[in-house]
């Protein structure tokens, strides 16, 4: 009977201690084996404390599988979510996109058509406009255009856009200050003569 009891308490030390360094878990300090002969009540008394020990480790282990699960659950989630950003900013840009095309496309046929205008009806319509506007349409126009238009408008007026567009110097560098919202358009607080 001793013999069996020490074979049991030697499988069940194999199992605890597969569990234990396989599976990385630490679980409760084993108890001690005396290296003399065992009497039934302390063999008892061991294989008690391994089946203890053997359960700890079991839920421990279930424990991780449940972690780990929960973690693969977030992680696809994260994962889908990403993409659906990724797709999401995509269309985002592909939008920005054509929009700046046909904002480009409109100027264009803008210009196109002031080109053909009167400088003196040009000059009534900008000063009506839009600040950032008349700057990219007279960035646009040919130099000769853009000189009898801003002599064409009310002195103010002309010398408000000569300054702004001086200061910006291209449509490029335009582009590049509106996009850092440096060029807005005209605030409400702003008069009729463009003053804020």
């Amino acid at each position: 009977m001793k013999k069996k009891n020490i074979r049991i308490i030697f499988r069940l030390i194999f199992i605890v201690f597969s569990f234990y360094f396989l599976e990385g878990v630490f679980a409760q300090v084993l108890p001690e084996i005396p290296t003399g002969e065992l009497k039934a009540s302390k063999a008892m008394f061991i294989r008690e404390e391994l089946e203890l020990t053997k359960k700890d480790i079991e839920q421990k282990l279930i424990q991780l599988k449940d972690a780990k699960n929960s973690y693969d659950k977030s992680k696809s989630e994260f994962e889908v979510e990403l993409k659906n950003i990724q797709e999401e900013r995509k269309l985002l840009d592909d939008t920005l996109q054509q929009e700046k095309q046909i904002k480009e496309e409109r100027i264009k046929s803008t210009v196109e058509f002031m080109i053909k205008m009167d400088p003196k009806k040009v000059a009534f319509l900008m000063e009506n406009m839009d600040r950032d506007l008349v700057i990219v349409l007279l960035s646009k126009l040919p130099q000769r255009q853009v000189t009898k238009i801003l002599e064409s408008m009310l002195p103010a007026k002309a010398t408000q856009y000569l300054e702004y567009y001086t200061r910006i110097r291209s449509g490029r560098e335009f582009e590049m200050l509106k996009d850092l919202g440096v060029c807005s358009p005209r605030s409400s607080n702003e008069d009729k003569n463009g003053k804020p």
